[in-house]
C-alpha cells in the first residue's frame, strides 16, 4: 500500500531545491505562495524519503534502508525503492533534479532548471532563466523557454517549441532534433547529432550565419540563403539582410540531415507567472510542410573505419564494473550520463 509524506517550508525569497530520486516521477511546479511544499508517495515500505531545509534550500533525498546492497539490488535486479515526489516551489526558485528510473517534470519557473536523468523522459515547460537537461535513454521535450538552454540526450529524441531563447546547445547521439525558436540577434544556436537530423524552425525575417560540417550530411533550406563555401563536409551561407548583431547557427552531424524553414515559433512567456490564465498549452501548433524548392547538399558517404563520436564502453557494462566493485556508484551514474 502506498504512504504519503507532505511537509511544508516557508520560503518567502524563493527556493533553491536539490532533488535526487531513484525510481518514480518528480513533478515540480511554480506557484505563487511563498512556501515549497513536497508531497511524497512511497510504493514499497522500504524506501525512505529524507526531506530538509537549510536556509532557502529544500532538499529531497530518497534512500534505500537496506544500505549500500540495496543500490545494487534496484539496479541489477529491479527491486527499486520506488518514490513519487510532487514540490510546489515560489515562481523564483533554483531546480536541480537527479532521477535515475522515471519522468522528470519542470514548469512555471523564473530562475535555473537543471536535470539529469538514466532512464525516462524529461519535460520542461515555461521556464524564464536557464535550462539545463540531460538523459541518458528517453526524450527531452521542452516548451515556452525563455533565456537559455542546452539540451543533451543519448538515446532519444530533443524538442524545443515555441521558444525564445538567446543561447542553444542541442546534443543528440541517436536521436532528431526539434527546434521552434526566436533567433535573437547575435545569439548562438549549436546542434551536434552522430545518428539523428536536425529541423529548425526560424521567424521569415532572421538574419543569421549558418556553418554546417558532416560526413553523410545533407542539408534543405526553404530560406533565401547567400552560399560563401560548398565543399565535402561543408556548407556555410548567410540568411537575411541585416549584416551586423547575426546570430550564430551551427549544425554538426555524422549521419545526419539539417532542415531549415520559416514559421511561427510559437507563443512565449509574456506576463509574470500570477497574472496568466490557469491552463497554457504545452504544445504550439506544428509548423507547415517546407516548399520542396531550396538548396541540397550531399556529402558522400564516411570512408570505413571513420570513428563515431559516442561509442565505447556499453551501459551493461558499466553495471557489470558497478556489481564487480571496480567503480563507486557515483562513478557509475556519471559513466551512465556520459554515454
Amino acid at each position: 500500500m502506498a504512504e504519503t509524506v507532505e511537509r511544508t517550508f516557508s520560503t518567502p525569497e524563493g527556493c533553491d531545491l536539490t532533488v535526487k530520486n531513484v525510481s518514480g516521477t518528480v513533478s515540480v511546479e511554480g506557484w505563487e505562495r511563498p512556501e515549497t511544499e513536497v508531497v511524497a508517495t512511497k510504493h514499497v515500505d522500504w524506501a525512505e524519503v529524507q526531506i530538509q531545509q537549510e536556509g532557502r534550500q529544500v532538499i529531497v533525498r530518497t534512500k534505500d534502508e537496506r544500505g549500500a546492497n540495496g543500490f545494487l539490488d534496484w539496479l541489477v535486479r529491479h527491486r527499486t525503492p520506488k518514490v513519487d515526489l510532487a514540490v510546489h516551489v515560489p515562481y523564483v526558485s533554483n531546480i536541480e533534479v537527479t532521477n535515475v528510473n522515471g519522468v522528470i517534470e519542470i514548469s512555471r519557473i523564473q530562475g535555473s532548471a537543471t536535470t539529469h536523468n538514466v532512464d525516462g523522459p524529461t519535460r520542461v515547460e515555461d521556464v524564464s532563466g536557464s535550462v539545463r537537461a540531460e538523459t541518458v535513454n528517453g526524450p527531452i521535450e521542452a516548451a515556452q523557454l525563455e533565456g537559455e538552454a542546452r539540451l543533451k540526450a543519448v538515446n532519444g529524441r530533443l524538442a524545443l517549441l515555441g521558444s525564445r531563447v538567446h543561447s542553444l546547445a542541442a546534443e543528440a547521439v541517436n536521436g532528431e532534433i526539434e527546434v521552434q525558436t526566436a533567433i535573437e540577434g547575435g545569439g548562438c544556436y549549436t546542434f551536434n547529432t552522430v545518428n539523428g537530423s536536425c529541423h529548425l524552425t526560424v521567424a521569415a525575417d532572421t538574419s543569421a550565419h549558418l556553418l554546417v560540417h558532416g560526413v553523410n550530411l545533407g542539408v534543405d533550406c526553404s530560406l533565401p540563403t547567400r552560399s560563401l563555401e560548398r565543399s565535402f563536409g561543408k556548407w556555410e551561407a548567410t540568411i537575411g539582410d541585416a549584416v551586423v548583431g547575426r546570430a550564430e547557427i551551427s549544425f554538426h552531424t555524422v549521419n545526419g540531415r539539417l532542415r531549415l524553414d520559416s514559421g511561427e515559433p510559437g507563443p512565449t512567456q509574456a506576463v509574470p507567472f500570477a497574472a496568466k490564465a490557469p491552463e497554457q498549452p504545452s504544445v504550439p501548433p506544428q509548423p507547415p510542410e517546407p516548399p520542396k524548392t531550396g538548396f541540397v547538399a550531399k556529402v558522400a558517404d564516411a570512408p570505413s573505419g571513420t570513428p563515431v563520436p559516442g561509442q565505447g564502453i556499453s551501459k551493461k557494462q558499466v553495471l557489470e564494473m558497478l556489481e564487480a566493485g571496480q567503480i563507486t556508484v557515483e562513478e557509475a551514474l556519471g559513466r551512465l550520463r556520459n554515454l
